[in-house]
C-alpha cells in the first residue's frame, strides 16, 4: 500500500505530503485538529499517536464495513501525542489505502493487481480474502483440538484490506523481492519507480536504539511500511 502511493506521488498525481482531508475530507480522528493536520505519510508511519494494534482487533474478522471501521478509528482516544511515538496502527493503513480510489479511479485492489502483481507476473496473488474461497490452489493452516487435526479458517479482513489481506505465493513473492532489491526493474523492465522504493525506505518514526524483538542492531527506525534498521 505505501508503495502503491509511493507509485503515483512519483506519478506526479498525488502527494504523500498531502493532507488526508484533501483526498478523505470525512476523514475524523478523536482530536480534530490532528484529523485537519495529519498527511498520508502520517498513516504510512504510524505516527497518529494510537498505542500499537490499539482498536484493530475489535476491527479484525468482524462485520464492520470500512468506512465503519474508520468512525470508530475516529472516535478512539490515542494514547499518546500526534508524532509523538510510534504505534502499529492497521486502520491506518486502511485508510492510506482509501486514498487510491480516490485519486486514480481504481479500487485499492485493483490498482494493486494492476500496477503490481500483472507487470511483476505475480499470477497467483490475491488481493482480497475474499477470493481466497474461489481460489484452486491454496494451502491452510491446522491446529489441534481435542486430538483431532482441525482446519483453521482464513480471516475475513477485507474491511482493512490496505493493512493485509493480500495472500500470494513463495514464487510471486521471490518476484517482488527481486524487484525491491533491483530498484523496481524485474527483467530489465521497471515496475516501480526507483524514486517510489526510496520513499518507503526513508526514515520517518525513531522506534529506538535497535533493541528489535529479532537481534540487536545500531538503530531501529521506520519507513512507509518498512522497519529500518
Amino acid at each position: 500500500t505505501a508503495t502503491a502511493l509511493a507509485m503515483l506521488d512519483s506519478d506526479k498525481k498525488m502527494s504523500l505530503n498531502d493532507k488526508v482531508q484533501k483526498w478523505l475530507p470525512d476523514f475524523k480522528l478523536y482530536d480534530p485538529w490532528v484529523a485537519k493536520e495529519a498527511n498520508i505519510r502520517d498513516l504510512l508511519c504510524h505516527r497518529l499517536g494510537f498505542e500499537t494494534f490499539q482498536g484493530d482487533f475489535m476491527y479484525f474478522d468482524s462485520d464492520l464495513t470500512t468506512a465503519e471501521v474508520r468512525e470508530k478509528m475516529g472516535k478512539l482516544k490515542p494514547m499518546y501525542g500526534f508524532r509523538s511515538k510510534w504505534g502499529y496502527c492497521n486502520s491506518a493503513f486502511m485508510t492510506a489505502g482509501e486514498i487510491i480510489p480516490k485519486v486514480t479511479g481504481l479500487s485499492w485492489a485493483d490498482f494493486i493487481t494492476n500496477r503490481i502483481f500483472k507487470p511483476l507476473g505475480m499470477n497467483n496473488s490475491l488481493a482480497l480474502s475474499k477470493d481466497i474461497k474461489t481460489a484452486n490452489n491454496k494451502s491452510a493452516a491446522h491446529t489441534v483440538v481435542m486430538g483431532e487435526l482441525k482446519k483453521i479458517p482464513y480471516g475475513n479482513i477485507d474491511n482493512l484490506a490496505p493493512a493485509g489481506s493480500i495472500s500470494s505465493s513463495a514464487n510471486d513473492m521471490s518476484k517482488w523481492v527481486i524487484a525491491l532489491l533491483n530498484n523496481g526493474k524485474l527483467g530489465g523492465k521497471e515496475i516501480i519507480p526507483a524514486a517510489a522504493i526510496a520513499e518507503t525506505r526513508t526514515p520517518h518514526s525513531i522506534m529506538g536504539d535497535g533493541g528489535h524483538m529479532f537481534n540487536k542492531a545500531h538503530f531501529n527506525l521506520y519507513g512507509l511500511g518498512w522497519f529500518l534498521e
